[in-house]
């Protein structure tokens, strides 16, 4: 009953008896081998260990948080508890501040090669601490986060990450535009209408393919992200994530866009969420924390569904449960802007942002928040740029101190293929105080 291999189930426990086995829900369990869970209830977190989740090698162990009866997309628990050999049995004894895990990795005592047998090893964390790396040097730590930054430049190669939804889900027949389902939700309630979509289309093996690989792999990556998200916020970037949505062409386009709108709001809604609400004060603007996390909304309703789709709701075979309509049903996260700390000097702001793989001739909008950080108003009064390709729009309103306004910036995708490095001077009525914003991405054809 479970994917593939050995998969990691619950049960409800009453009076000590385990009723109603079931495989964990949700993106912990693969076609491969999950073995070893322990739940630490101080942090709502399952620890376990996978040889089929992308890892270092063999057996790595993974976390999984829980949150709203649902199990998050598994996170690599990373070097130094995972490597390149098997890493098995993980178990957080939080008020004792240390962790064991087993492993056969080099330096282990070993009859016969180096990796042969499997040794017992203890990790030291801070007492009752939720994080497994917690007490390691200050260096670590930083290095972690630039790695972790760098991570999130990586997944902007991988995108689009591409996340699915059952048929005017969510808020069916509403014209609302926002939702207050999260999409972490709405993915739990599409996975349980599996046999209904096996029923309905009949092609067995296609229809569960486009659930694990498209719909179980979305949610997954989405994980991924929030890690990313989390690491390089509490670093000191902003962040911007383009998504757009997408509907299939059962219902007319105005309503349809509307509904774009609310699968966008519902990942909104998720990233609240997640992990605890660590994204809550970036997402909300907070004070105390000062850089930001945005979500651009581009959404297309039915306007670029693939050609071939049905839209006759008298046949929902084809306009419904098909793959191929499924296929349509989703929001796309497209692009990932962040932005370094800023370099303040006296009389100059310095800020860059990183776009990520740009196409040519595909003209991107990129928006820099400015900061009155002086204790005088001033107003935006020229910008130069580097290029033609670059244009802004200056705000004509005077900056008191401490308020932020949004600058827009007009890249027109004209640039030859590879590394691109465009700057924009931008000079105020304040005396010499300029600020000096600087794009960075990648052409691609």
């Amino acid at each position: 009953g479970g994917k593939g291999g050995t998969d990691i189930w619950q049960a409800e426990l009453i009076d000590g008896t385990a009723h109603s086995p079931m495989p964990v829900y949700g993106p912990v369990n693969t076609p491969g081998n999950e073995r070893c869970p322990w739940y630490d209830a101080t942090s709502s977190t399952l620890w376990f260990s996978s040889d089929h989740l992308p890892g270092l090698g063999g057996y790595d162990i993974f976390t999984s948080t829980f949150a709203n009866d649902l199990f998050a997309a598994p996170v690599n628990a990373g070097a130094p508890l995972n490597g390149p050999a098997n890493d098995l049995y993980p178990a957080l004894y939080n008020d004792r501040g240390e962790g064991w895990l087993t492993s056969n990795r080099v330096g282990s005592f070993a009859a016969k090669g180096e990796t042969c047998c499997n040794d017992l090893y203890r990790w030291k964390i801070s007492p009752t601490a939720k994080d497994p790396l917690a007490g390691k040097t200050d260096s670590t730590v930083a290095s972690s986060s630039i790695r972790k930054v760098q991570e999130l430049s990586a997944l902007q190669h991988k995108l689009p990450l591409r996340l699915y939804f059952h048929n005017d889900e969510p808020d069916p027949r509403s014209w609302s535009r926002s939702t207050t389902l999260d999409y972490g939700a709405t993915y739990l309630s599409y996975k349980k209408l599996v046999p209904e979509y096996l029923r309905e289309q009949g092609d067995e093996p296609t229809t569960e393919a486009f659930f694990k690989d498209h719909v179980d792999a979305g949610y997954a990556a989405l994980g991924g992200l929030v890690e990313a998200l989390i690491n390089a916020l509490e670093a000191g970037h902003d962040v911007t994530l383009d998504v757009r949505g997408h509907a299939s062409p059962l219902a007319k386009n105005d309503y349809n866009v509307n509904l774009s709108e609310r699968r966008i709001s519902s990942l909104f809604n998720y990233l609240l969420l997640a992990n605890d609400g660590k994204l809550v004060p970036y997402l909300r603007g907070s004070e105390k924390v000062g850089n930001r996390l945005e979500l651009r909304h581009l959404p297309f309703g039915e306007e670029r569904t693939a050609t071939g789709v049905s839209d006759r709701p008298d046949d929902v075979k084809r306009s419904v449960y098909s793959v191929e309509a499924a296929l349509e049903r989703r929001i796309e996260v497209v692009g990932i802007e962040w932005s370094d700390r800023r370099e303040v000097t006296k009389d100059l702001i310095q800020m860059t942002k990183e776009m990520g793989p740009l196409h040519m001739e595909a003209e991107r909008i990129i928006t820099f928040n400015l900061v009155n950080d002086r204790d005088v108003p001033f107003k935006l009064v020229e910008s130069t740029a580097d290029c033609g390709c670059t244009t802004v729009e200056l705000p004509t309103k005077t900056i008191a101190p401490g308020e932020m306004v949004p600058v827009s910036i007009r890249f027109s995708g004209h640039a030859p293929a590879g590394p691109l490095q465009r700057s924009i001077s931008i000079t105020t009525d304040n005396g010499p105080l300029r600020f000096e914003l600087t794009l960075k991405g990648t052409m691609v054809p």
